[in-house]
C-alpha cells in the first residue's frame, strides 16, 4: 500500500491535467498548439514593469497582492509617527498604477485598537487605511484566517470603513463589481 503523502503527492496535479485535457480534447492540432500557448503564457512570469510600461489602448491591468498587515508593529509605527503611507512608501506609486489593485487584508480595523506588538489576534486602527488609499488599493478580500479575530463586529466595522473609502470588500456574500474603461470587472 502506497503511503498517504506519495499517493496526495502524485495525484495532486491530477484534477488540472484533466482540465487541461478536457479543455483541449475538442480542438484541432493548431487550436490545440495556440490554447497550449496560451496556457504557457498565463503561467509564465511576466515583469510588472513591462506589462505596464507597454501596454495597449483598452488594456485594462489588475495587481493581485499577497497578505497586507495593518496591525502589531504596523499599526504601532503609523500610530506613533502619523506617517499612514508608511507600509506603501516604495511600492504604492507602483501598485496605484493599475487599472485595479486587490490585496489580502488581514487586519480587522477597529476603533479604538489598542497598540501592541505581539500576539496572533489582530486589529489596525481605521486611520491606517490611509496607506490603502495611497496605495491605489481598489479591493480588499476580508475573508482568512483573521478576519473574525475582532468578533462579528469588527467583520462588520472592517467592511464599513473599507467601503467608505471606496474600497469594494470582497469574501462577504456581496459580489464587487468594479468599471474600468466602460466594462466592469
Amino acid at each position: 500500500m502506497m503511503p498517504y503523502k506519495k499517493l496526495q503527492r502524485r495525484i495532486s496535479g491530477l484534477p488540472l491535467l484533466i482540465l487541461i485535457m478536457l479543455l483541449l480534447a475538442p480542438l484541432s492540432s493548431n487550436q490545440a498548439q495556440d490554447a497550449l500557448a496560451f496556457w504557457d503564457d498565463i503561467f509564465t512570469y511576466h515583469d510588472p514593469e513591462t506589462i505596464l510600461a507597454h501596454r495597449a489602448p483598452g488594456d485594462i491591468v489588475m495587481m493581485a497582492t499577497g497578505d497586507v498587515l495593518l496591525a502589531r508593529s504596523i499599526n504601532a509605527r503609523m500610530m506613533k509617527s502619523h506617517d499612514f503611507t508608511f507600509p506603501f512608501a516604495k511600492l504604492g506609486p507602483f501598485l496605484a498604477q493599475a487599472d485595479i489593485t486587490w490585496v489580502n487584508l488581514e487586519t480587522p480595523l477597529l476603533t479604538g485598537c489598542a497598540i501592541q506588538y505581539v500576539g496572533m489576534k489582530f486589529c489596525g486602527d481605521p486611520q491606517t487605511t490611509a496607506s490603502l488609499v495611497f496605495a491605489g488599493i481598489d479591493a480588499a478580500n476580508i475573508a482568512n484566517n483573521h478576519s473574525e479575530n475582532q468578533g462579528e463586529a469588527g467583520v462588520l466595522e472592517t467592511e464599513q470603513i473599507l467601503t467608505g473609502l471606496g474600497i469594494g470588500v470582497t469574501g462577504r456574500a456581496k459580489p464587487v463589481i468594479l468599471e474600468r474603461q466602460g466594462n466592469c470587472i
